[in-house]
């Protein structure tokens, strides 16, 4: 998205039909104070009269009544941090003069694309919202919806016009005079916690609840009392209290729990993961020997190039229903509360935020599948906000999962329902409707979109399922045992992907160690008794020595009480990495590619003993 300076009025302001109205010149000001600007996500206009032709590419947009021309507006807004909306005014530049004006429709629907609406296949117009009034040609016309606009989200628009001579407004590929929303914004208010908080027992180091205020200390306790690794000659990093002081005394280390967190591609049917990513940081003290500090400092993050996330996924059209929600949940919040930027929780030993609602398009070109998302952390001052450290990150996210090999119509079971998604539930309940448990009882069919954990337990969502029903992990690997092909492109089949490559640490890449080699074949994976939380141990292979102190990779601890993580990376991104972006920290770190083994990152001076290990 495009962010605006704001114009500046310049002719007075016209009371018309009861509804303000205000024109602007054709060049912009200088920008206002607390004031965002977003140009149009999307827009077209259909046609009665060529009901089945598109109008998503060209430079006007056109209303009229006979024949009957609307015209379809969508503006995404995010990245306002908690700030709410004190007035919201809708910008429109007219290529004709009218004396009738426009009207503006609110419209619920956010399906619609630019490339493929037309007056055929085009969602009603839903309530009168405002109107325009009259207005001359070549001039911005200005709409306030400041009562219908409180706040982030993806909000859709229908213009009409009771006028039977045509009216023709700017569109978005006409450059400078894009149609735009202009936000004036009131102070942020405290994060609130969003329906029921989903708990997250696998994919992430700790389950938490979203800090509600920027400026919460959250005192640290010594990482000694933690379980040590068994490494002779390890040394637990203290953890400071003291405050932060000169910038460049500072490094910070973050990472994603997992290399690759997926999503479905649509939630209309089915879902078998949310949008759900994991951030964790933790703050050093140089020194020697170093520090580990949670107090004192706050950890931010942010994607600049991924500031939205609503109308790149339907998710929050189907969140409520599909997770149980008491009320719909505000779009671009995720299921912790937590959006695409704000601040991680301090944890006794790291910050950390879950559940960030981020997909794998990017602002920039928000169709293109982008696995390798680049977070931006920040470490500041909690006292005076001054910059720390700062760390580009990868948070890997995708939809590829490639069920249309075996599901697509015609395939298994000969089933053709038109849709990958149908054809699985038609499939489940030809299987199994006959065994669902009480209270899940009724096709599928009937009760669209399923959450699969709703009965299969699931570890990596902390949903406990139904009793007596197959986790969901095991159930999947048992269906597909002997029907899958026990190989890398087997696995490929179903986790990203042949276009992702989601194994691309540097095992696989130089040792040629695949899925296969660590977790076995889709016969000893379907045996697992605790999917998610029993998995394959870095110490199996390379010994003693590196032994984990917890059960899994991602929730354990080495060198001076550093997470394993942060030095090494993700499972399946162990560092060097085939993909670039992954050794985009590393290099801010020290220079060259991990996994982190410059001393001097942390250390004031290079030791002339101990080991990593």
């Amino acid at each position: 998205m495009k962010h605006l300076k704001p114009l500046a009025p310049a002719i007075g302001i016209l009371i018309a039909l009861g509804f303000l109205v205000t024109f602007y010149p054709l060049a912009s000001a200088g920008a206002e104070n607390s004031t965002s600007t977003f140009t149009s996500f999307a827009d077209a206009y259909v046609s009665k009269s060529n009901p089945n032709t598109n109008y998503g590419s060209t430079k006007k947009l056109y209303v009229d009544n006979s024949p009957v021309r609307r015209t379809y507006l969508r503006f995404v807004v995010s990245g306002l941090n908690g700030a709410g909306v004190s007035s919201a005014k809708l910008r429109i530049y007219a290529n004709s003069h009218s004396s009738s004006g426009f009207e503006v429709h609110a419209l619920a629907n956010n399906e619609w694309q630019e490339k493929t609406i037309t007056y055929a296949n085009a969602p009603a117009p839903g309530n009168l919202i405002s109107k325009s009034g009259s207005f001359r040609s070549e001039q911005w016309v200005e709409i306030d919806l400041t009562q219908y606009i409180r706040g982030e989200g993806s909000f859709n628009f229908v213009l009409t016009t009771p006028s039977e001579t045509d009216i023709a407004l700017a569109s978005r590929e006409s450059g400078d005079h894009a149609p735009r929303l202009v936000l004036a914004l009131a102070q942020a208010a405290p994060t609130a916690t969003i329906g029921r908080t989903l708990t997250v027992t696998a994919t992430s180091i700790v389950s938490q609840t979203p800090t509600t205020s920027p400026s919460k200390t959250v005192t640290a306790t010594s990482i000694a009392s933690q379980t040590p690794t068994k490494t002779p000659s390890q040394t637990t990093t203290p953890v400071s209290t003291s405050t932060p002081s000169a910038s460049g005394s500072y490094v910070l280390l973050g990472w994603n729990d997992l290399g690759m967190h997926c999503y479905n591609h649509d939630f209309q049917n089915l879902a078998i993961l949310p949008p759900f990513n994991n951030l964790i940081a933790q703050v050093i003290k140089r020194g020697d020997p170093p520090q580990i500090v949670t107090t004192g400092v706050k950890v931010q993050y942010s994607f600049p190039n991924n500031t939205y996330s609503a109308g790149k996924t339907n998710f929050w059209t189907y969140a409520q229903k599909l997770f149980g929600l008491s009320s719909p949940l505000p779009l671009n919040i995720g299921l912790t509360g937590n959006g695409l930027a704000g601040q991680m929780a301090a944890q006794s030993d790291h910050f950390v935020a879950s559940g960030i609602p981020l997909t794998e398009f990017s602002d920039s070109a928000p169709t293109t599948p982008n696995p390798y998302q680049q977070a931006q952390l920040v470490a500041k001052d909690a006292n005076t906000g001054a910059l720390l450290a700062s760390l580009t990150v990868v948070a890997p996210v995708s939809t590829e999962m490639h069920c249309d090999t075996c599901h697509k119509d015609g395939g298994v079971g000969g089933i053709s329902t038109g849709k990958v998604e149908t054809n699985i539930l038609t499939l489940h309940d030809q299987k199994f409707l006959s065994q669902y448990p009480a209270g899940h009882t009724g096709a599928l069919m009937n009760r669209q979109p399923v959450l699969c954990a709703e009965c299969h337990s699931d570890n990596a969502l902390g949903q406990p399922g139904v009793s007596g029903v197959l986790p969901l992990a095991t159930a999947m690997h048992t269906l597909h045992d002997g029907k899958v092909a026990n190989t890398l492109d087997g696995c490929y089949s179903c986790h990203p992907g042949p276009s992702t490559k989601c194994l691309r640490d540097v095992m696989y890449t130089d040792e040629g160690v695949d899925c296969i080699s660590c977790h076995g074949t889709l016969a000893k994976v379907k045996t697992n008794p605790s999917p998610w939380l029993n998995e394959p141990r870095c110490d199996t292979c390379h010994g003693s020595r590196y032994t984990q102190n917890q059960a899994l990779y991602h929730n354990s601890t080495g060198h001076g009480g550093v997470y394993c993580e942060a030095c090494h990376d993700s499972p399946h991104a162990i560092a060097p990495s085939s993909q670039p972006a992954d050794a985009i920290k590393f290099n801010q770190l020290q220079g060259h590619n991990g996994p982190l083994n410059t001393c001097t990152v942390c250390h004031l001076t290079q030791p002339t003993s101990g080991s990593f290990h």
